[in-house]
């Protein structure tokens, strides 16, 4: 019979709760389970300790650890690892049941690993995970006679070679909560904290928004403008195809007609975001943004230079343009004592520029590279934006982002302009695990899809803060 039942779900119910000591931040602490490791797992011939059996150990009140030894590149890991329960719910038919198991996964919350040399038995480095996201962790290296601290957000470093004034071996009987305290001066645990359940506004907005998508019909160049009539961006007046072919306008005028007709939203890219931040400066301000301030220059080519000469013909910063100036409407109709205007130059005057350069170091396919950071009028390269949405998700918890794509011409691979647009909720759920809705040309892409369809490209962020009271357009 088990095999005629289909999987349907899986869930982690809780990553936390079976453990009698926690960490300040609610994370499983393995104190007292490790100060029974060290002469047998810890200091003990590594000869021996990868011959070791995994063994389960039992804190006062009965609740369970796991240490087990693994070995991988010339590293012998010895794992300390937190017991967590999984739930797979199974259906057959109208019924359904639910199995419980339990795992001892060497990246959940609470996990300690020492690593040593497989040959020598070294001490190597300590590494913790403390969130629910497996690719964020602190880890202390030895370098004799100094310990270095490294904290990695998605293969970024937003710390690395932090020397520290205590020793390995110390780590192996202190607490999360300790190690915290001892290196607060040092490392931007400010960063990483995640404190959940305050996404409400950028979760309503997300899921809103999905609601209206089946409502939409993708037309290149089309928005609506100040009084929710269907414009032209390019032109600035009642939409109508324009490309250089009639039959292909009388097509596209055709199937926008009948889509309006059928109580459609028509929107591109840019006209989408639009309508999403219209959805806010008119429950404010009571008038939605003109298209004319959206196109406002935001930056300064040198017209000797070659983006200069281009942009005489072609305009190369249309979306980041948009995105700035729909970032500062929004900000304008939040704003009580002052009315913004985004300046061009090298200084932001406004804040709506995400300009945020937190790492200091790259990993990419096991090699340290130098960070990107943030270039001023284009952004961040895409090996860094999960690690940033992950920061901000912490840091600016009630903010969403226009994001401007800076994609390389097809024609012209050399030459870049920005032409395309997204927007970005990045969120943390009831468990602490990150996230992100992302909504680009009236679809929804998942983090990891949209990075590998925009690998090439650079992504400047705007930042826009989340409301509850958001009422979009409909028909």
């Amino acid at each position: 019979m088990k095999k005629a039942l289909s999987f349907i779900g899986l869930c982690i119910a809780a990553l936390v709760p079976v453990f009698a000591d926690y960490a300040r931040s609610g994370i499983p602490d393995s104190t007292e389970i490790r100060a029974q490791l060290v002469q047998s797992w810890f200091t003990a011939p590594v000869q021996d300790v990868r011959l070791k059996a995994p063994e389960i150990l039992k804190d006062g009140i009965g609740n369970e650890f796991q240490v087990r030894a693994e070995d991988a590149d010339g590293e012998t890991a010895i794992i300390v690892a937190p017991k967590t329960l999984i739930n797979f719910k199974y259906q057959n038919g109208e019924s359904s049941y639910t199995e419980q198991t339990s795992r001892y996964s060497k990246t959940s919350p609470g996990s300690w690993i020492l690593y040593r040399n497989s040959k020598t038995g070294k001490p190597l480095r300590v590494r913790l995970y403390f969130n629910n996201d497996s690719d964020v962790y602190v880890e202390f290296r030895d370098n004799t006679p100094k310990l270095y601290a490294d904290m990695i957000v998605c293969n970024s470093y937003v710390a690395r070679s932090i020397p520290v004034g205590f020793s390995l071996k110390k780590l192996y009987t202190t607490s999360f909560d300790s190690v915290v305290r001892m290196t607060e001066r040092s490392l931007p645990w400010w960063q990483v904290t995640v404190v959940p359940r305050q996404y409400h506004s950028v979760l309503q907005m997300a899921n809103l928004i999905r609601g209206y998508l089946r409502k939409m019909y993708y037309q290149e160049d089309a928005c609506y403008n100040e009084n929710e009539e269907l414009y032209c961006i390019t032109l600035n007046e009642p939409f109508r195809a324009n490309t250089k072919d009639a039959e292909k306008n009388a097509a596209i005028d055709a199937a926008v007609a009948t889509a309006e007709r059928n109580g459609k939203l028509v929107l591109s890219g840019p006209g989408f975001l639009k309508w999403i931040v219209d959805g806010i400066v008119k429950n404010t301000m009571g008038r939605n943004t003109k298209v004319d301030d959206l196109v406002v220059p935001t930056v300064n080519y040198n017209s000797l230079g070659k983006n200069g000469v281009i942009s005489q013909n072609w305009n190369l910063s249309f979306t980041l343009d948009w995105c700035r100036n729909l970032a500062v409407e929004a900000l304008n109709a939040r704003s009580s004592k002052r009315q913004y205007t985004y300046t061009m130059g090298a200084k932001d005057n406004t804040g709506v520029d995400v300009r945020l350069s937190p790492f200091v170091a790259d990993i990419e396919n096991g090699r340290i590279l130098q960070s990107t950071g943030y270039s001023i009028d284009t952004g961040y390269s895409l090996r860094e934006l999960k690690g940033l949405l992950y920061i901000l998700a912490v840091t600016e918890p009630r903010h969403f982002y226009l994001a401007a794509i800076k994609q390389h011409s097809v024609e012209k691979p050399e030459n870049a302009s920005f032409t395309n647009c997204a927007v970005i909720f990045p969120y943390f759920d009831d468990t602490g695990s990150f996230d992100c809705i992302i909504y680009e040309m009236g679809k929804e892409l998942s983090l990891a899809e949209f990075l590998k369809s925009h690998s090439d490209s650079f992504i400047h962020l705007e930042r826009v803060e989340a409301t509850d009271y958001f009422s979009p357009m409909i028909k």
